[in-house]
C-alpha cells in the first residue's frame, strides 16, 4: 500500500480533477544495502497526460533528459519575463520556471527504466489521440536509449465486472483470459511494443483479502524485475561509450 505521506501527495480525491499525481515526486521501493554492497530502488511518478499536445511531448521530454527536480510540478509557464529579450525567441514548450529544471542533468537524474501506465477497463486501450502521442513518446524513448519501456495496464477486477454472468467458474476464468489477451495485443499492435513488455495487473483495495493482495504483489514484483532487468541494461549502454572513450584515450597517451 501507499504510505500516507506519499499518497497525501500524489492522489487527487477532487473528482474535478482527473490528473493524479500533480508532481513530479518519488518513492525509495528499496533503500541502498549495507555497506553500498546494493544500489537504491527508487520509483518517480509524474502527472498523467490529458491534451496530447506539444507542450505535454515537451514535459516527457525534461523527465526523459533528467532535468526535471524532485517533487515540482513540470509544466511550462503561460507568460514570458518582459525584461528577458531571449525569452520571445522561445517557444511556448520551453518555457519550464527555473525552480522546475536542475541546472546540470546528468546519468543519476536521468530514469534508468520507463513504465507507462493505461486504466485498461476502458473499452479502447489506448485511444486514437493515445495512440498518435505515445507511439511519438515511445520513439523519442528509443532514441534516448530506452529500448524497451513496459507498458501497465490496470483494473483487471474493473474488466471482469463488465462480463457476462457465467455458472462455470472455469469458463468464466477463460473468458477472462480471453479478453485480457485481446486488450494486451491491441496495445501491442497499437504501440508497436513487443507483447512481453506489456502487463495487466489488479489494483489494491481496501477490502482486499491477503490472498487477494498476495496475487497482486507477485504480479507487481515481476513488472518491477522486468524495469530492474532493461534498467542495467540501460545503464550499461551509457556507461559503455564512455569508458571506450576513456580506453581510446589511454590508447593514444601509449603511443
Amino acid at each position: 500500500t501507499i504510505p500516507r505521506e506519499l499518497a497525501e501527495k500524489i492522489i487527487v480525491r477532487d473528482t474535478n480533477l482527473n490528473e493524479g499525481t500533480l508532481r513530479y515526486v518519488s518513492a525509495v521501493i528499496k533503500p541502498t544495502g549495507m555497506g553500498g554492497n546494493s544500489t537504491a530502488i527508487v520509483c518517480h511518478d509524474t502527472r498523467g497526460q490529458i491534451w496530447m499536445d506539444s507542450k505535454e511531448m515537451a514535459q516527457v521530454g525534461v523527465i526523459l533528459d533528467g532535468q526535471a527536480r524532485d517533487d515540482v510540478i513540470v509544466e511550462q509557464r503561460d507568460y514570458r519575463y518582459a525584461r528577458l529579450l531571449w525569452e520571445f525567441w522561445k517557444s511556448d514548450t520551453d518555457l519550464f520556471p527555473q525552480e522546475a529544471l536542475r541546472g546540470q542533468a546528468n546519468l543519476q537524474t536521468k530514469p534508468h527504466a520507463i513504465v507507462f501506465v493505461f486504466d485498461g477497463s476502458m473499452e479502447e486501450v489506448p485511444n486514437d489521440d493515445e495512440t498518435l502521442f505515445y507511439r511519438d513518446i515511445l520513439q523519442i524513448a528509443r532514441e534516448k536509449g530506452y529500448h524497451y519501456p513496459q507498458i501497465v495496464l490496470t483494473r483487471i477486477d474493473q474488466v471482469e465486472r463488465t462480463m457476462p454472468k457465467c455458472s462455470d467458474p472455469a469458463e468464466a476464468e477463460l473468458k477472462l483470459r480471453q479478453l485480457l489477451d485481446a486488450k494486451i495485443e491491441s496495445v501491442v499492435m497499437k504501440l508497436g511494443v513487443s507483447r512481453p513488455s506489456v502487463h495487466f495487473v489488479e489494483n489494491y483495495h481496501e477490502s482486499s483479502t491477503p490472498e487477494s493482495d498476495l496475487s497482486i504483489d507477485f504480479h507487481v514484483l515481476r513488472i518491477l524485475h522486468e524495469c530492474v532487468q532493461h534498467a542495467d541494461t540501460y545503464l550499461r549502454s551509457q556507461l559503455q561509450p564512455k569508458t571506450m572513450a576513456n580506453a581510446a584515450m589511454e590508447q593514444c597517451s601509449v603511443q
